[in-house]
């Protein structure tokens, strides 16, 4: 008697009138974040740059942010890629390049005004660090600080 109290105990633990049922999957959730700016090489981490090596780099800016941020590039120019989160470091010795997001308004089928921003690298004028140096700096353009610094060398190839 024991035994059919233990099994009914156990069935009646696992079943309900519709059938047994199995463990629910748990679930993570991730509050979403819109103060963060990700900028970081894609493959290995190089602090030396060359054309084709170490140039391609993750841009990843929330939309809330976009019209705030203006990156200034000595040496070099951030191009955009097919991909809206990657872009290339192009070494142009000499120049300070301004990377910024301009809002654009797109027609959709239904003919409502959809806003997007498109990524846009202007020449800002002359750069004044040394030519062997790519200084990437993000800043803020309603408070006028820097957000984030980034300096690589680059080497021509051998």
């Amino acid at each position: 008697m024991t035994r059919n109290k233990l099994l009914y105990f156990l069935f009646s633990c696992f079943a309900f009138s519709d059938g047994i049922i199995a463990q629910n999957e748990e679930k993570i959730h991730f509050k979403k974040e819109q103060g963060f700016i990700y900028f970081f090489q894609k493959g290995l981490y190089r602090d030396t740059l060359q054309k084709n090596l170490g140039d391609v780099f993750y841009l990843i800016v929330p939309d809330s942010l976009k019209a705030h941020l203006s990156i200034q590039v000595d040496n070099a120019q951030l191009v955009k890629t097919e991909n809206d989160s990657l872009v290339t470091v192009n070494y142009v010795k000499g120049f300070n390049y301004e990377s910024i997001f301009i809002p654009t308004e797109q027609n959709t089928q239904v003919k409502a005004k959809q806003k997007s921003v498109e990524f846009k690298t202007l020449v800002n004028g002359v750069s004044a660090v040394s030519p062997d140096r790519i200084e990437i700096k993000f800043m803020d353009k309603r408070e006028k600080n820097v957000l984030l610094k980034n300096v690589f060398y680059f080497k021509e190839k051998s």
